[in-house]
């Protein structure tokens, strides 16, 4: 394995790598890119979130009378 183009260990210092990791994650994705994936973000798990109430609400109605929640409905 080839390491000639990693950066000296003898010349790291706190401060090149925290350069280092500032140039990884710096100016890599615009405001509105960075808006965007938050408000999927938020959008997705409110989706998850209903998915997994329908499915609490469905196993609750599972095996009830019919007719008596269409009365309790109507009521």
């Amino acid at each position: 394995m080839q390491e000639s183009n990693k950066f000296p260990e003898e010349l790291r210092t706190f401060e090149t790598r925290l350069l280092f990791i500032h140039d990884i994650f710096a100016n890599k994705h615009t405001a509105n890119q960075i808006m965007a994936r938050c408000i999927q973000h938020k959008l997705d798990k409110s989706f998850e979130a209903y998915v997994k109430e329908v499915h609490q609400s469905l196993w609750t109605l599972y095996g009830k009378d019919p007719i008596m929640l269409l009365k309790k409905l109507d009521s």
